[in-house]
């Protein structure tokens, strides 16, 4: 089965997407990025490092972020706290491999649209996507 069969159509949006995903594992990054441009055709930039993603999100208007909670040089928990000042609105999705989503939110201490758990899969991030477009939390164990 194909991507585009399994995920439902994009929401009318007046341009594509842009996206910024943050995660200290590149493949993860690499993959995350790919799945959005293919089914979403959404312009993708990447950061490894929470300071990278914070100077990347002063240049550029992201439409929607997904973040790994834990990263070497510092946690994504950090890098949302100081997203969130700057762009308060900004849907937030967070993705972890080890917490669970309860454990996740009461630790992080800032509102966040979304929770991804790892191994991560195409629909799912997809759908993540757009429901933070269309304003919508969603939390995925």
């Amino acid at each position: 089965m194909s991507l585009s069969a399994r995920v439902p159509p994009p929401l009318p949006v007046p341009r594509p997407p842009a996206v910024l995903v943050v995660d200290d594992d590149e493949a993860t990054a690499h993959l995350v990025r790919r799945w959005l441009e293919r089914a979403r055709n959404a312009s993708v930039t990447t950061a490894h490092d929470g300071m990278s993603a914070l100077a990347m999100s002063a240049r550029t208007d992201f439409d929607a972020v997904f973040t790994d909670i834990e990263m070497i040089e510092e946690s994504g928990a950090d890098f949302a706290r100081l997203l969130r000042l700057v762009r308060p609105t900004l849907p937030i999705c967070l993705m972890s491999g080890r917490m669970r989503p309860e454990r996740a939110l009461e630790s992080l201490g800032v509102a966040v649209h979304g929770f991804l758990s790892k191994p991560l899969q195409p629909e799912i991030v997809v759908g993540h996507l757009d429901a933070m477009l269309g304003g919508t939390a969603v939390f995925s164990a």
